[in-house]
């Protein structure tokens, strides 16, 4: 019964995401975004329900090759919101406040992440295979709604042109990581997979610092927390909390001494 309500809530919702968007963007815009997002939501899911089987959603109705249709629509609902969000943040003109809005909008995803998982698993809406004593808001689950997001939004980016193609780089880089980590190279295949981490991270640090240097940070506590086994998710979370805050302040602080320099010049 309660897994029907919140189908229904969320429902109601997406609804009016789309009737906002529509009359404060325009069809067109819409179609791009909400198509563009269910698909890629729909393809990322099909990777992990066909082939890295973490987690599944026994529950779910309405599955397509296997995937649950509510979990792609959840993902653009959260693009479009996070989209909403960094606009009203920062107001993107240039190449540099694109980038600057795919990290914002990939901390938004980082954060909205707590509560929707703490639900989910609490409700068992979905079982996650590598956490299976159900703690909530695992580790894991934070960079895997962090990584997808960058990955969704550089690719809009570019294929809007807001963003040189070049960008594109930072999500095939940041993939590079995701693989290695969600398929275990580094235990299964030692050196290769610690190669490819560097590769992954190089890549990063090349393209765009402040996503790398925020996955630094992720692993060097995941690291921590697998060695030592009394990290817990609480810890991580404050410390993820605490970066963000420190990063968007800085950022904003930045800008508006920018902004103030032009108008003296």
């Amino acid at each position: 019964m309660m897994f029907k309500v919140f189908i229904i809530s969320v429902g109601i919702a997406f609804f009016i995401q789309i009737v906002h968007s529509i009359l404060t963007k325009g069809v067109k815009f819409t179609l791009g975004f909400f198509g563009g997002g269910f698909l890629f939501g729909f393809i990322r899911e099909f990777i992990y329900f066909s082939f890295l089987h973490d987690y599944n959603a026994p529950d779910m109705p309405i599955r397509l090759l296997n995937v649950p249709i509510c979990i792609p629509i959840g993902w653009i609902f959260t693009f479009y919101l996070a989209y909403e969000f960094v606009n009203k943040l920062i107001e993107p003109k240039t190449a540099k406040d694109y980038k600057n809005f795919v990290i914002f909008a990939a901390f938004f995803s980082c954060c909205i992440c707590i509560p929707i998982e703490t639900a989910a698993m609490n409700m068992r809406w979905w079982l996650l295979y590598f956490y299976a004593d159900g703690r909530i808001a695992p580790i894991l689950l934070m960079v895997g709604w962090f990584y997808t997001s960058v990955v969704f939004f550089c690719i809009y980016f570019v294929v809007k042109k807001k963003l040189p193609i070049e960008q594109l780089w930072v999500a095939i880089f940041l993939l590079i990581l995701v693989f290695v980590l969600e398929l275990r190279l580094t235990v299964y295949f030692g050196l290769v997979g610690s190669a490819l981490q560097i590769i992954g991270f190089w890549g990063m640090l090349k393209y765009n610092k402040e996503i790398a240097l925020t996955l630094l940070v992720y692993y060097v506590i995941f690291i921590g927390y697998l060695v030592f086994l009394s990290i817990s998710n609480g810890f991580f979370v404050t410390i993820i909390f605490i970066f963000i805050f420190i990063d968007i302040l800085v950022k904003l602080r930045l800008r508006d001494e920018k902004y103030q320099l032009s108008i003296k010049e």
